[in-house]
Protein backbone atom coordinates (compact mmCIF):
# COMPACT_ATOMS: atom_id res chain seq x y z
CA UNK A 1 0.00 0.00 0.00
CA UNK A 2 1.21 3.52 -0.89
CA UNK A 3 4.08 2.02 -2.91
CA UNK A 4 4.12 5.03 -5.24
CA UNK A 5 5.02 7.44 -2.45
CA UNK A 6 7.33 5.29 -0.32
CA UNK A 7 9.29 3.40 -2.98
CA UNK A 8 13.04 3.50 -2.67
CA UNK A 9 14.75 6.03 -4.89
CA UNK A 10 17.93 5.21 -6.77
CA UNK A 11 19.99 7.85 -4.99
CA UNK A 12 19.62 7.95 -1.20
CA UNK A 13 19.20 11.17 0.74
CA UNK A 14 21.90 11.92 3.30
CA UNK A 15 21.84 14.39 6.18
CA UNK A 16 23.40 15.32 9.49
CA UNK A 17 21.89 13.57 12.52
CA UNK A 18 20.84 16.93 13.94
CA UNK A 19 18.98 18.07 10.81
CA UNK A 20 15.43 17.95 12.22
CA UNK A 21 16.37 19.48 15.59
CA UNK A 22 18.66 22.12 14.04
CA UNK A 23 15.78 23.31 11.86
CA UNK A 24 13.41 23.28 14.85
CA UNK A 25 11.01 20.90 13.12
CA UNK A 26 10.57 18.81 16.29
CA UNK A 27 8.64 21.80 17.65
CA UNK A 28 6.26 21.70 14.69
CA UNK A 29 5.35 18.01 14.72
CA UNK A 30 2.42 16.70 16.75
CA UNK A 31 3.41 13.06 16.38
CA UNK A 32 6.70 12.68 18.22
CA UNK A 33 7.19 9.10 16.99
CA UNK A 34 7.33 10.26 13.36
CA UNK A 35 10.87 10.07 11.97
CA UNK A 36 10.53 12.83 9.41
CA UNK A 37 14.00 12.42 7.95
CA UNK A 38 13.11 8.91 6.74
CA UNK A 39 10.55 10.37 4.34
CA UNK A 40 12.83 12.90 2.63
CA UNK A 41 13.09 11.78 -0.99
CA UNK A 42 15.33 12.60 -3.93
CA UNK A 43 12.97 10.95 -6.42
CA UNK A 44 11.07 13.62 -8.38
CA UNK A 45 8.18 11.26 -9.21
CA UNK A 46 7.75 10.28 -5.56
CA UNK A 47 7.72 13.94 -4.53
CA UNK A 48 5.14 14.87 -7.17
CA UNK A 49 2.86 11.96 -6.23
CA UNK A 50 3.01 13.01 -2.58
CA UNK A 51 2.01 16.50 -3.69
CA UNK A 52 -1.07 15.00 -5.32
CA UNK A 53 -1.97 12.91 -2.27
CA UNK A 54 -1.68 15.84 0.11
CA UNK A 55 -3.69 18.02 -2.28
CA UNK A 56 -6.43 15.36 -2.15
CA UNK A 57 -6.40 15.29 1.66
CA UNK A 58 -6.62 19.08 1.81
CA UNK A 59 -9.30 19.31 -0.90
CA UNK A 60 -11.41 16.45 0.48
CA UNK A 61 -11.35 16.92 4.28
CA UNK A 62 -13.49 13.79 4.76
CA UNK A 63 -10.51 11.74 3.55
CA UNK A 64 -8.31 13.29 6.20
CA UNK A 65 -10.93 12.39 8.83
CA UNK A 66 -11.03 8.78 7.61
CA UNK A 67 -7.25 8.55 7.75
CA UNK A 68 -7.21 9.86 11.33
CA UNK A 69 -9.75 7.20 12.32
CA UNK A 70 -7.67 4.50 10.62
CA UNK A 71 -4.56 5.73 12.44
CA UNK A 72 -6.34 5.39 15.79
CA UNK A 73 -7.43 1.85 14.93
CA UNK A 74 -3.99 0.79 13.71
CA UNK A 75 -2.29 2.23 16.78
CA UNK A 76 -4.72 0.26 18.95
CA UNK A 77 -3.96 -2.92 17.02
CA UNK A 78 -0.23 -2.27 17.25
CA UNK A 79 -0.53 -1.75 20.99
CA UNK A 80 -2.38 -5.06 21.32
CA UNK A 81 0.35 -6.78 19.30
CA UNK A 82 2.84 -5.56 21.90
CA UNK A 83 0.59 -6.84 24.69
CA UNK A 84 0.30 -10.25 23.01
CA UNK A 85 4.05 -10.53 22.65
CA UNK A 86 4.43 -9.91 26.39
CA UNK A 87 2.18 -12.86 27.29
CA UNK A 88 2.33 -16.59 26.87
CA UNK A 89 0.63 -18.08 23.81
CA UNK A 90 -2.17 -19.60 25.89
CA UNK A 91 -3.16 -16.13 27.09
CA UNK A 92 -3.42 -14.41 23.69
CA UNK A 93 -6.73 -15.72 22.33
CA UNK A 94 -8.82 -12.80 23.56
CA UNK A 95 -6.28 -10.24 22.40
CA UNK A 96 -6.18 -11.66 18.88
CA UNK A 97 -9.99 -11.67 18.64
CA UNK A 98 -10.10 -8.06 19.82
CA UNK A 99 -7.45 -7.18 17.24
CA UNK A 100 -9.59 -8.74 14.57
CA UNK A 101 -12.63 -6.80 15.71
CA UNK A 102 -10.74 -3.51 15.43
CA UNK A 103 -9.33 -4.57 12.06
CA UNK A 104 -12.88 -5.16 10.76
CA UNK A 105 -13.86 -1.70 11.99
CA UNK A 106 -10.81 -0.21 10.25
CA UNK A 107 -11.63 -1.87 6.91
CA UNK A 108 -15.30 -0.86 7.20
CA UNK A 109 -14.47 2.78 7.89
CA UNK A 110 -12.48 2.90 4.65
CA UNK A 111 -14.89 0.95 2.41
CA UNK A 112 -17.94 2.87 3.65
CA UNK A 113 -16.33 6.16 2.60
CA UNK A 114 -15.87 5.16 -1.01
CA UNK A 115 -17.63 8.31 -2.25
CA UNK A 116 -14.87 10.44 -0.74
CA UNK A 117 -12.03 8.23 -2.02
CA UNK A 118 -13.55 8.44 -5.50
CA UNK A 119 -13.04 12.22 -5.41
CA UNK A 120 -9.28 11.76 -5.17
CA UNK A 121 -7.09 12.51 -8.18
CA UNK A 122 -3.90 10.83 -6.94
CA UNK A 123 -3.08 7.27 -7.93
CA UNK A 124 -1.89 6.45 -4.42
CA UNK A 125 -5.20 7.30 -2.75
CA UNK A 126 -7.15 5.39 -5.38
CA UNK A 127 -4.85 2.36 -5.17
CA UNK A 128 -5.03 2.38 -1.38
CA UNK A 129 -8.82 2.31 -1.50
CA UNK A 130 -8.78 -0.37 -4.21
CA UNK A 131 -6.46 -2.57 -2.12
CA UNK A 132 -8.72 -2.28 0.94
CA UNK A 133 -11.84 -3.08 -1.10
CA UNK A 134 -10.12 -6.19 -2.47
CA UNK A 135 -9.41 -7.32 1.08
CA UNK A 136 -13.03 -6.75 2.13
CA UNK A 137 -14.30 -8.70 -0.88
CA UNK A 138 -11.94 -11.64 -0.53
CA UNK A 139 -13.38 -15.05 0.41
CA UNK A 140 -10.91 -15.35 3.26
CA UNK A 141 -12.09 -12.08 4.78
CA UNK A 142 -15.79 -12.92 4.37
CA UNK A 143 -15.35 -16.41 5.80
CA UNK A 144 -13.42 -15.21 8.81
CA UNK A 145 -15.84 -12.39 9.50
CA UNK A 146 -18.90 -14.61 9.27
CA UNK A 147 -17.33 -17.33 11.37
CA UNK A 148 -16.27 -15.00 14.17
CA UNK A 149 -19.40 -12.84 14.15
CA UNK A 150 -21.17 -14.65 16.96
CA UNK A 151 -17.94 -15.23 18.83
CA UNK A 152 -17.11 -11.53 18.72
CA UNK A 153 -20.63 -10.69 19.80
CA UNK A 154 -20.40 -13.00 22.78
CA UNK A 155 -16.96 -11.85 23.87
CA UNK A 156 -17.76 -8.21 23.13
CA UNK A 157 -20.84 -8.36 25.33
CA UNK A 158 -18.77 -9.25 28.39
CA UNK A 159 -18.99 -6.23 30.69
CA UNK A 160 -18.01 -7.86 33.99
CA UNK A 161 -17.26 -11.15 35.68
CA UNK A 162 -18.15 -12.35 39.15
CA UNK A 163 -15.33 -13.96 41.07
CA UNK A 164 -15.52 -16.20 44.15
CA UNK A 165 -12.76 -17.07 46.62
CA UNK A 166 -12.35 -19.56 49.47
CA UNK A 167 -10.24 -18.63 52.46
CA UNK A 168 -8.38 -20.56 55.11
CA UNK A 169 -9.12 -20.01 58.79
CA UNK A 170 -6.41 -17.34 58.96
CA UNK A 171 -8.13 -15.53 56.03
CA UNK A 172 -5.34 -16.44 53.64
CA UNK A 173 -6.53 -17.17 50.11
CA UNK A 174 -7.22 -20.87 49.55
CA UNK A 175 -8.62 -21.01 46.03
CA UNK A 176 -11.11 -19.28 43.76
CA UNK A 177 -12.56 -18.95 40.31
CA UNK A 178 -15.04 -17.30 37.93
CA UNK A 179 -18.63 -17.61 39.13
CA UNK A 180 -20.31 -15.94 36.17
CA UNK A 181 -19.72 -13.89 33.03
CA UNK A 182 -22.05 -10.88 32.95
CA UNK A 183 -23.40 -8.60 30.23
CA UNK A 184 -23.84 -5.70 32.67
CA UNK A 185 -21.07 -3.76 34.44
CA UNK A 186 -20.52 -3.91 38.18
CA UNK A 187 -21.28 -0.67 40.05
CA UNK A 188 -19.24 0.09 43.13
CA UNK A 189 -21.40 1.01 46.14
CA UNK A 190 -20.79 0.93 49.85
CA UNK A 191 -23.05 -1.07 52.15
CA UNK A 192 -24.85 2.12 53.32
CA UNK A 193 -25.43 3.23 49.72
CA UNK A 194 -26.86 -0.16 48.85
CA UNK A 195 -29.24 -0.08 51.85
CA UNK A 196 -30.44 3.46 51.14
CA UNK A 197 -30.79 3.19 47.35
CA UNK A 198 -33.73 1.81 45.43
CA UNK A 199 -33.03 -1.83 44.69
CA UNK A 200 -32.26 -2.60 41.08
CA UNK A 201 -32.52 -6.31 40.56
CA UNK A 202 -30.63 -6.11 37.26
CA UNK A 203 -27.65 -4.19 38.65
CA UNK A 204 -24.51 -5.82 40.01
CA UNK A 205 -22.96 -4.06 42.99
CA UNK A 206 -19.62 -4.34 44.72
CA UNK A 207 -19.09 -3.46 48.37
CA UNK A 208 -15.45 -2.47 47.92
CA UNK A 209 -13.19 -1.91 44.90
CA UNK A 210 -10.15 -4.13 44.36
CA UNK A 211 -8.24 -2.42 41.56
CA UNK A 212 -7.81 1.21 42.61
CA UNK A 213 -4.24 2.59 42.79
CA UNK A 214 -4.62 2.89 46.56
CA UNK A 215 -5.07 -0.88 46.81
CA UNK A 216 -2.99 -2.26 43.94
CA UNK A 217 0.15 -0.80 42.42
CA UNK A 218 0.80 -1.05 38.69
CA UNK A 219 2.67 -4.35 38.96
CA UNK A 220 0.02 -5.94 41.17
CA UNK A 221 -2.73 -4.72 38.85
CA UNK A 222 -0.91 -6.25 35.86
CA UNK A 223 -0.63 -9.57 37.68
CA UNK A 224 -4.36 -9.55 38.43
CA UNK A 225 -5.17 -8.76 34.78
CA UNK A 226 -2.98 -11.65 33.64
CA UNK A 227 -4.71 -14.02 36.04
CA UNK A 228 -8.20 -12.98 34.94
CA UNK A 229 -7.34 -13.12 31.22
CA UNK A 230 -5.88 -16.60 31.69
CA UNK A 231 -9.12 -17.71 33.34
CA UNK A 232 -11.26 -16.10 30.62
CA UNK A 233 -9.17 -17.75 27.94
CA UNK A 234 -9.94 -21.11 29.50
CA UNK A 235 -13.67 -20.33 29.44
CA UNK A 236 -13.58 -19.33 25.76
CA UNK A 237 -10.78 -21.69 24.76
CA UNK A 238 -13.03 -24.22 23.11
CA UNK A 239 -14.62 -21.56 20.92
CA UNK A 240 -11.42 -19.65 20.29
CA UNK A 241 -8.93 -22.42 19.62
CA UNK A 242 -10.63 -23.58 16.41
CA UNK A 243 -10.37 -20.11 14.94
CA UNK A 244 -6.96 -19.15 16.37
CA UNK A 245 -4.76 -20.45 13.49
CA UNK A 246 -6.99 -18.78 10.89
CA UNK A 247 -7.07 -15.54 12.86
CA UNK A 248 -3.29 -15.47 13.34
CA UNK A 249 -2.62 -16.22 9.68
CA UNK A 250 -4.96 -13.45 8.57
CA UNK A 251 -3.57 -10.92 11.04
CA UNK A 252 0.01 -11.68 10.06
CA UNK A 253 -0.74 -11.14 6.36
CA UNK A 254 -3.57 -8.71 5.54
CA UNK A 255 -3.49 -6.86 8.85
CA UNK A 256 0.30 -6.58 8.76
CA UNK A 257 0.09 -4.99 5.33
CA UNK A 258 -2.26 -2.32 6.65
CA UNK A 259 -0.18 -1.87 9.81
CA UNK A 260 2.88 -1.18 7.66
CA UNK A 261 1.05 1.81 6.19
CA UNK A 262 0.67 3.43 9.65
CA UNK A 263 3.86 5.58 9.44
CA UNK A 264 2.83 6.78 5.96
CA UNK A 265 -0.67 7.72 7.16
CA UNK A 266 0.80 9.63 10.11
CA UNK A 267 3.25 11.35 7.76
CA UNK A 268 0.45 12.44 5.40
CA UNK A 269 -1.94 13.64 8.12
CA UNK A 270 0.85 15.65 9.76
CA UNK A 271 1.25 17.60 6.54
CA UNK A 272 -2.48 18.39 6.46
CA UNK A 273 -2.43 19.41 10.12
CA UNK A 274 0.43 21.85 9.47
CA UNK A 275 -1.41 23.16 6.41
CA UNK A 276 -4.49 23.87 8.50
CA UNK A 277 -2.46 25.65 11.17
CA UNK A 278 -0.80 27.93 8.63
CA UNK A 279 -4.17 28.55 6.96
CA UNK A 280 -5.66 29.59 10.29
CA UNK A 281 -2.73 31.97 10.72
CA UNK A 282 -3.45 33.27 7.20
CA UNK A 283 0.05 32.41 6.06
CA UNK A 284 0.67 31.00 2.57
CA UNK A 285 1.70 27.46 1.71
CA UNK A 286 2.39 26.63 -1.92
CA UNK A 287 2.95 23.57 -4.06
CA UNK A 288 6.54 23.86 -5.32
CA UNK A 289 7.49 23.28 -8.93
CA UNK A 290 9.96 20.39 -8.82
CA UNK A 291 12.99 20.43 -11.14
CA UNK A 292 15.58 17.70 -11.75
CA UNK A 293 18.39 17.45 -9.21
CA UNK A 294 21.07 18.25 -11.76
CA UNK A 295 19.49 21.65 -12.55
CA UNK A 296 20.16 22.80 -8.94
CA UNK A 297 17.13 25.11 -8.82
CA UNK A 298 16.12 26.98 -5.67
CA UNK A 299 13.99 30.08 -6.02
CA UNK A 300 11.33 31.12 -3.50
CA UNK A 301 9.21 34.23 -3.03
CA UNK A 302 7.86 35.48 0.30
CA UNK A 303 9.41 32.64 2.29
CA UNK A 304 9.00 32.43 6.08
CA UNK A 305 9.78 30.13 8.99
CA UNK A 306 6.62 28.24 10.11
CA UNK A 307 8.13 27.31 13.48
CA UNK A 308 8.75 30.98 14.27
CA UNK A 309 5.25 31.83 13.03
CA UNK A 310 3.77 29.53 15.66
CA UNK A 311 5.95 31.11 18.34
CA UNK A 312 5.42 34.81 17.64
CA UNK A 313 2.27 34.91 15.51
CA UNK A 314 1.68 35.71 11.86
CA UNK A 315 1.53 39.49 12.38
CA UNK A 316 5.24 39.66 13.26
CA UNK A 317 6.43 37.37 10.48
CA UNK A 318 8.72 38.93 7.87
CA UNK A 319 8.83 37.16 4.49
CA UNK A 320 11.94 37.06 2.32
CA UNK A 321 12.97 36.06 -1.21
CA UNK A 322 16.05 34.05 -2.12
CA UNK A 323 17.37 32.45 -5.29
CA UNK A 324 20.42 30.28 -5.93
CA UNK A 325 21.52 31.05 -9.48
CA UNK A 326 24.54 31.56 -11.71
CA UNK A 327 25.43 34.72 -9.78
CA UNK A 328 25.34 33.03 -6.41
CA UNK A 329 25.29 29.37 -5.41
CA UNK A 330 26.88 29.92 -2.00
CA UNK A 331 26.00 32.90 0.21
CA UNK A 332 27.76 34.65 3.05
CA UNK A 333 25.01 35.98 5.32
CA UNK A 334 25.89 38.83 7.67
CA UNK A 335 23.89 41.09 9.91
CA UNK A 336 23.42 42.33 13.46
CA UNK A 337 23.00 40.01 16.41
CA UNK A 338 19.36 38.99 16.90
CA UNK A 339 18.64 40.32 13.44
CA UNK A 340 16.97 37.13 12.23
CA UNK A 341 19.89 35.36 10.52
CA UNK A 342 19.24 32.02 12.24
CA UNK A 343 15.49 32.21 11.62
CA UNK A 344 16.11 32.91 7.93
CA UNK A 345 18.68 30.14 7.66
CA UNK A 346 16.27 27.63 9.19
CA UNK A 347 13.48 28.75 6.85
CA UNK A 348 15.64 27.80 3.84
CA UNK A 349 16.30 24.36 5.32
CA UNK A 350 12.62 23.84 6.16
CA UNK A 351 11.56 24.77 2.62
CA UNK A 352 14.06 22.32 1.11
CA UNK A 353 12.97 19.55 3.50
CA UNK A 354 9.24 20.20 2.96
CA UNK A 355 9.73 20.20 -0.80
CA UNK A 356 11.49 16.82 -0.70
CA UNK A 357 8.87 15.42 1.66
CA UNK A 358 6.27 16.26 -0.97
CA UNK A 359 4.62 18.75 1.40
CA UNK A 360 3.45 22.25 0.63
CA UNK A 361 6.19 24.76 1.43
CA UNK A 362 5.98 27.96 3.53
CA UNK A 363 6.22 30.53 0.74
CA UNK A 364 4.03 32.23 -1.85
CA UNK A 365 5.84 30.50 -4.73
CA UNK A 366 8.74 28.09 -5.04
CA UNK A 367 10.80 26.30 -7.68
CA UNK A 368 13.10 23.66 -6.20
CA UNK A 369 15.42 20.83 -7.20
CA UNK A 370 15.94 17.98 -4.73
CA UNK A 371 19.36 17.81 -3.09
CA UNK A 372 21.10 14.51 -2.40
CA UNK A 373 22.24 15.69 1.01
CA UNK A 374 21.30 18.48 3.43
CA UNK A 375 23.86 19.24 6.13
CA UNK A 376 23.43 21.64 9.03
CA UNK A 377 26.03 23.00 11.42
CA UNK A 378 24.53 25.01 14.25
CA UNK A 379 26.09 26.07 17.57
CA UNK A 380 26.30 23.34 20.18
CA UNK A 381 27.36 23.53 23.81
CA UNK A 382 30.59 21.73 24.65
CA UNK A 383 28.70 19.76 27.31
CA UNK A 384 26.37 18.41 24.62
CA UNK A 385 29.01 16.64 22.54
CA UNK A 386 30.20 14.32 25.32
CA UNK A 387 33.52 13.81 23.53
CA UNK A 388 35.71 15.80 25.87
CA UNK A 389 36.87 17.98 22.97
CA UNK A 390 36.99 21.75 23.19
CA UNK A 391 34.39 23.72 21.28
CA UNK A 392 36.65 24.64 18.34
CA UNK A 393 37.92 21.08 17.98
CA UNK A 394 34.37 19.78 18.21
CA UNK A 395 33.23 22.20 15.48
CA UNK A 396 36.08 21.17 13.19
CA UNK A 397 35.33 17.50 13.86
CA UNK A 398 31.70 17.95 12.79
CA UNK A 399 32.71 19.98 9.71
CA UNK A 400 35.19 17.28 8.69
CA UNK A 401 32.44 14.63 8.86
CA UNK A 402 30.25 16.78 6.60
CA UNK A 403 33.01 17.38 4.03
CA UNK A 404 33.46 13.62 3.58
CA UNK A 405 29.83 13.34 2.37
CA UNK A 406 29.53 16.47 0.20
CA UNK A 407 28.81 16.43 -3.51
CA UNK A 408 27.90 19.08 -6.06
CA UNK A 409 24.22 18.34 -5.39
CA UNK A 410 24.43 18.90 -1.62
CA UNK A 411 23.21 21.86 0.43
CA UNK A 412 25.04 23.31 3.43
CA UNK A 413 23.50 25.51 6.13
CA UNK A 414 26.00 26.85 8.65
CA UNK A 415 25.03 29.14 11.52
CA UNK A 416 27.75 31.14 13.28
CA UNK A 417 30.19 28.32 12.55
CA UNK A 418 33.68 28.75 14.10
CA UNK A 419 32.43 31.42 16.51
CA UNK A 420 34.25 29.62 19.32
CA UNK A 421 37.68 31.04 18.50
CA UNK A 422 39.17 34.46 17.82
CA UNK A 423 38.28 36.32 14.64
CA UNK A 424 41.69 35.81 12.98
CA UNK A 425 41.72 32.02 13.40
CA UNK A 426 38.03 31.69 12.61
CA UNK A 427 38.37 33.72 9.41
CA UNK A 428 41.34 31.65 8.27
CA UNK A 429 39.52 28.32 8.80
CA UNK A 430 36.18 29.61 7.45
CA UNK A 431 37.62 30.98 4.24
CA UNK A 432 39.53 27.79 3.47
CA UNK A 433 36.42 25.75 4.22
CA UNK A 434 34.16 27.90 2.02
CA UNK A 435 36.65 27.89 -0.85
CA UNK A 436 36.91 24.11 -0.62
CA UNK A 437 33.17 23.36 -0.58
CA UNK A 438 32.41 25.84 -3.36
CA UNK A 439 35.06 24.17 -5.51
CA UNK A 440 32.96 21.02 -5.10
CA UNK A 441 30.01 22.93 -6.52
CA UNK A 442 27.58 22.51 -3.62
CA UNK A 443 25.07 25.18 -2.58
CA UNK A 444 24.77 26.70 0.86
CA UNK A 445 24.62 29.62 3.24
CA UNK A 446 27.26 30.59 5.79
CA UNK A 447 25.75 32.84 8.45
CA UNK A 448 28.50 34.66 10.30
CA UNK A 449 29.57 37.69 12.29
CA UNK A 450 33.03 37.40 10.69
CA UNK A 451 32.86 40.26 8.21
CA UNK A 452 36.46 39.65 7.17
CA UNK A 453 35.24 36.51 5.39
CA UNK A 454 33.53 38.74 2.83
CA UNK A 455 36.82 40.29 1.72
CA UNK A 456 38.65 36.97 1.37
CA UNK A 457 35.87 35.07 -0.42
CA UNK A 458 35.32 37.89 -2.90
CA UNK A 459 38.73 37.20 -4.37
CA UNK A 460 37.89 33.52 -4.67
CA UNK A 461 35.12 34.19 -7.18
CA UNK A 462 37.71 35.22 -9.75
CA UNK A 463 39.27 31.75 -9.74
CA UNK A 464 38.34 29.55 -12.69
CA UNK A 465 38.06 26.34 -10.61
CA UNK A 466 35.20 27.65 -8.45
CA UNK A 467 32.04 25.78 -9.42
CA UNK A 468 29.77 27.64 -6.98
CA UNK A 469 29.92 31.42 -7.22
CA UNK A 470 29.92 33.09 -3.81
CA UNK A 471 27.47 35.93 -3.24
CA UNK A 472 26.39 37.92 -0.21
CA UNK A 473 23.27 38.46 1.86
CA UNK A 474 22.72 40.90 4.66
CA UNK A 475 19.97 41.52 7.19
CA UNK A 476 18.78 45.10 7.00
CA UNK A 477 18.68 47.86 9.60
CA UNK A 478 16.68 51.05 9.15
CA UNK A 479 16.77 53.95 11.58
CA UNK A 480 18.71 51.84 14.10
CA UNK A 481 16.02 49.13 14.04
CA UNK A 482 16.25 45.58 12.72
CA UNK A 483 13.95 45.00 9.77
CA UNK A 484 14.55 41.21 9.55
CA UNK A 485 14.53 41.68 5.75
CA UNK A 486 17.29 39.84 3.94
CA UNK A 487 18.86 41.59 0.97
CA UNK A 488 21.22 40.34 -1.70
CA UNK A 489 24.04 42.71 -0.93
CA UNK A 490 27.52 42.82 0.53
CA UNK A 491 28.18 44.35 3.92
CA UNK A 492 31.42 45.75 5.27
CA UNK A 493 30.26 45.18 8.84
CA UNK A 494 31.04 48.69 10.01
CA UNK A 495 27.41 49.80 9.91
CA UNK A 496 26.41 47.10 12.42
CA UNK A 497 29.10 48.13 14.88
CA UNK A 498 28.19 51.79 14.39
CA UNK A 499 24.48 51.08 14.98
CA UNK A 500 25.22 49.18 18.19
CA UNK A 501 27.56 51.89 19.42
CA UNK A 502 25.00 54.57 18.56
CA UNK A 503 22.24 52.71 20.44
CA UNK A 504 24.33 52.83 23.61
CA UNK A 505 25.61 56.39 23.12
CA UNK A 506 29.20 55.36 22.42
CA UNK A 507 29.92 57.16 19.13
CA UNK A 508 32.49 59.92 19.18
CA UNK A 509 29.86 62.60 18.54
CA UNK A 510 27.58 61.27 21.31
CA UNK A 511 30.39 61.11 23.84
CA UNK A 512 31.62 64.56 22.85
CA UNK A 513 28.09 65.93 23.20
CA UNK A 514 27.75 64.37 26.65
CA UNK A 515 31.05 65.89 27.79
CA UNK A 516 30.04 69.30 26.41
CA UNK A 517 26.68 69.21 28.20
CA UNK A 518 28.35 68.45 31.50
Amino acid sequence: MFEKIIKKHDEPFDHTDELISDLGLHNLLYSKDLNLAEFISVDEDVIRERNHVIHDLVSVPELHTVFLSVIDDLRYIKNMVNIREAHYASETHLYSVKQLDIYFHCIDSIVQNGEHFNKADSYSIRDFYSDVVKISESNEYKKLREGTKELLKRIGSVKSISLGFNFNEDLSLKDGGILSINTTPIVSKTLIERLLSVQDTNALHSMAPLTTPKILNRHESSLMNDTIYTALNKVFKKNLSQWQPTIDAFLSNSCKELLNSLPVLVFLTESVRIHRIMTELRLPLCKPTIYPTYEKVFSVKKAYNPVTALQIGAAKIVKNDITFDEKGQFYILTGPNQGGKSVFLRSIGIIQVFAQLGWLVPAESASISPVTGLYTHFPKNVSENGSGMGRLEEECHRLSAIVEKLSQFSMLLLDETLSSTNAYEATYIACDFIRGVTDMGCRGIFSTHLHEVVEVTERHNAQANSHSVIDYLKVGIEHDKRTYKVYRAKSDGKSYAHDIAKRYGLTYDQIKSTVSDS
